[in-house]
């Protein structure tokens, strides 16, 4: 993740979700679909730990499927 930025991590994870027709699993034996993954549990951590600016909050509800719980 490191050297690509929030908005090209971003198109990734929509990219991939488009492409599976779910949320990008951490536990998956596809390398690009793990990384996906684990973007999206350090955004959900960012958030709760009231990191994230708004402005990347804003851009993550705006994406479809985005959720900021686990289940």
């Amino acid at each position: 993740m490191s050297g690509i930025t929030f908005e090209e991590n971003l198109v990734q994870w929509v990219a991939m979700r488009a492409e599976l027709g779910r949320n990008p699993s951490t536990t998956s034996m596809d390398a690009d679909e793990k990384r996906s993954g684990k973007w999206k549990n350090k955004q959900r951590e960012y958030y709760n730990n009231r990191t994230l600016s708004e402005e990347r909050i804003h851009a993550l509800e705006a994406t479809d499927g985005w959720v900021w719980s686990a289940r």
